[in-house]
């Protein structure tokens, strides 16, 4: 009964994500977008007039979690030059972002007309869920629904970024 219960999981990509609605073991909905957390450093570069890589750097920085503290500031260092960035300013910044993705999540549900699964919690997964701190606490509170990583029960590689390539060595290898 239990494996063949509905279940969500969010795959948070670099570049991409997808939104997959599961039952057994087969996928009932599937979609994706061109949202994931490059996007958010791409977003910063053009916020903040800053290169590219000094934008990945601060997403590693923030802290969505971190309570505001007065004339808090993020430091980088990159090629020899310095960027400091107020602390509020960037997890504005970053939620801003967020929020979009969220919307997109939201224009998913919508899309898939199968069973209600508005009680699932949702699943999340892949290469960027670690990148921004407070990134799943975001999600949550602003889907107003249980966001949980998944992540494979393998030592060393128990990090949500390998749940897909297993997942996808899993399926190659049970292949016949």
């Amino acid at each position: 009964e239990k494996r063949d219960e509905y279940a969500i999981l969010f795959d948070l990509g670099f570049m991409s994500s997808t939104y997959s609605v599961i039952c057994g073991n087969g996928v009932a909905f599937s979609e994706s977008f061109s949202v994931g957390i490059g996007h958010l450093a791409v977003y910063l570069t053009y916020e903040l007039d800053i290169p590219y890589a000094v934008s990945l750097e601060l997403l590693k920085q923030v802290n969505l979690n971190c309570r505001d503290r007065v004339n808090q500031i993020i430091d980088c260092r990159i090629e020899g030059k310095s960027y400091s960035f107020s602390a509020a300013l960037l997890r504005e910044k970053v939620r801003e972002c967020l929020d979009g993705v969220c919307e997109m999540i939201e224009e998913c549900k919508q899309n898939y007309t199968g069973v209600n699964v508005d009680g699932k919690p949702i699943y999340i997964t892949g290469d960027c869920v670690n990148t921004v701190r407070g990134t799943v606490e975001h999600l949550s509170h602003r889907l107003s629904k249980t966001v949980q990583i998944v992540s494979p029960e393998l030592p060393y590689y128990d990090k949500p970024q390998f749940s897909s390539l297993f997942s996808l060595l899993n399926h190659a290898l049970n292949l016949n």
